[in-house]
């Protein structure tokens, strides 16, 4: 029986991972990688794609690609998860894996585990979006974005509507009675016409430039 952590065991005989005693089967490929990166994690190495091969394809050392190790973590992880620990395995940049198990939980063997130096091209579609999509980041392009599509929009109302905006915004604290819009060959016509001051005439030439 091996220990993750002290709550967590893995029984490398029967492919059994106990998480506060219940039980959960796993693949044995899962295995031979966990139980490397469990073993790494007592010298804190990292676990680098040569290292994992072996351990872990045996039969076929020179037709096992990155593809294949990187869908082997990424089912690791998601097994883990059974355990709240599929945020363990780190990705190291251009190194490999680590194991670090949640301090809560500290492993038997407290040290972090490493996965093989692979592109970043090639990294977890997780880990590769994370890695760009910072908190602070993500804000100002949601804001960005936001902002551009109430530009779009304004630029996409006709020219006599926004002016007509305009003059209710400017002039709130007037009561409009009439808006009448009419075209000529200057362009269109809009005149304003308030209760109690002077009417307000806007002429919009064809470049859509408003004028008193």
């Amino acid at each position: 029986m091996l220990n993750i952590t002290n709550d967590i065991q893995l029984n490398t005989e029967t492919n059994t991972l106990f998480c506060d005693a219940a039980p959960y089967n796993i693949t044995e490929k899962e295995k031979r990688l966990l139980v490397l990166l469990v073993e790494k994690s007592v010298t804190e190495d990292v676990v680098t794609r040569e290292e994992i091969i072996p351990r872990v394809w045996p039969e076929r050392l020179h037709s096992v690609t990155d593809t294949n190790i990187l869908q082997l973590v990424s089912k690791l992880r998601r097994t883990l998860r059974f355990c709240g620990l599929d945020s363990a395995i780190r990705t190291v940049l251009r190194q490999g894996y680590r194991f670090i198990p949640d301090e809560r939980q500290p492993a038997q063997t407290s040290r972090d585990l490493s996965s093989p130096a692979l592109p970043l091209s090639q990294a977890d579609p997780a880990t590769f979006f994370a890695s760009f999509m910072k908190p602070g980041l993500l804000k100002v392009m949601i804001i960005f974005a936001v902002l551009l599509s109430c530009v779009f929009y304004y630029c996409s109302i006709p020219a006599a509507n926004r002016v007509i905006i305009k003059e209710l915004i400017h002039k709130k604290d007037r009561v409009i009675n009439t808006v009448e819009v009419s075209s000529s060959e200057q362009g269109t016509h809009v005149v304003f016409l308030f209760d109690d001051t002077p009417v307000v005439k806007k002429l919009i030439p064809q470049s859509g430039n408003s004028q008193t």
